[in-house]
């Protein structure tokens, strides 16, 4: 998504030492592109959150960060990424300029700020993930990042054996990824997504447990709820077979109102042009 945005900055600074750091999964791709005289490999995210198992914490993340840039100094630094939580990572930078997104005036110390709608808010779409440390349960092993049954439970009674994560959904269509796998046969689970302590249902059915997949529903909501709790149940006579469950993947699709990511980021290589190769530029904007 960021690739125009790369060719501005690149095109811009044609004759400038230009560092990129990014996930160590894209740094191949990064130094194909030969817009980087440089690349830094960084996890701060995982390449795919729903696979992770044990990560470090935020601030030893942004520790370790510090001292891989201690001795390095830059005359701008660029944060491309529309959300908020990657601001801090900016500020570590030793940079005599640093542009990046700020919607609500939050980040005073931006010498280039631009102030544009993107996603998660603004009506737009939201993907986040639910870890298993979230949910409740009355079997197997729990873990920070799972929930582990090893054995086969058969249920005498209709029971619930996994329930949570009691979070507050504003309104809007949605796609709900349990991410559940089985540790040996393929099975079926029963589940239901309610509301005020489960006596008001908004959704139910069963859910195939297979390799290689995540079983989805899809949901709309039309008003508001404070706490949904999506709740997997075993049911009498029913074998749950083990498992392993990593919590849920929660896809807001909602409104598209604002614009799209690639854009944002195109529009803030142009005002970092605007702002670094023209200063005068500024007094008039």
């Amino acid at each position: 998504m960021a690739t125009e945005a790369f060719r501005i900055l690149r095109d811009t600074f044609s004759a400038a030492e230009i560092t990129l750091v990014c996930g160590s999964w894209n740094v191949a791709g990064a130094e194909k592109s030969g817009y980087f005289d440089k690349v830094i490999p960084f996890d701060f995210f995982p390449e795919d959150d729903s696979a992770r198992t044990v990560t470090a914490s935020r601030e030893a993340l942004l520790e370790s960060f510090a001292k891989c840039m201690e001795r390095q100094t830059f005359e701008l630094a660029v944060d491309l990424r529309l959300f908020e939580d990657s601001r801090r990572v900016l500020e570590i930078i030793k940079a005599t300029d640093r542009a990046g997104f700020d919607r609500y005036d939050s980040f005073p110390w931006l010498t280039i700020r631009l102030n544009t709608p993107s996603a998660t808010e603004d009506d737009r779409a939201e993907e986040r993930i639910i870890a298993a440390d979230q949910f409740r349960t009355s079997l197997g092993q729990h873990r920070t990042f799972e929930i582990r049954s090893e054995s086969s439970y058969n249920c005498r009674n209709n029971e619930t054996v996994i329930w949570g994560p009691y979070q507050e959904l504003c309104p809007g269509r949605y796609r709900f990824d349990c991410l559940i796998e089985p540790l040996g046969e393929e099975f079926e689970v029963s589940f239901d997504i309610a509301v005020n302590s489960g006596a008001e249902k908004l959704l139910t059915g069963r859910l195939p447990v297979r390799f290689g997949s995540h079983p989805s529903v899809q949901l709309n909501l039309p008003k508001e709820i404070k706490e949904f709790e999506l709740r997997l149940q075993g049911n009498a006579g029913r074998e749950l077979k083990p498992f392993r469950f990593m919590g849920i993947r929660l896809i807001h699709q909602g409104v598209i109102r604002g614009i799209h990511q690639s854009e944002a980021m195109t529009l803030l290589a142009h005002l970092v042009r605007l702002r670094m190769v023209n200063r005068y530029a500024t007094a008039l904007l």
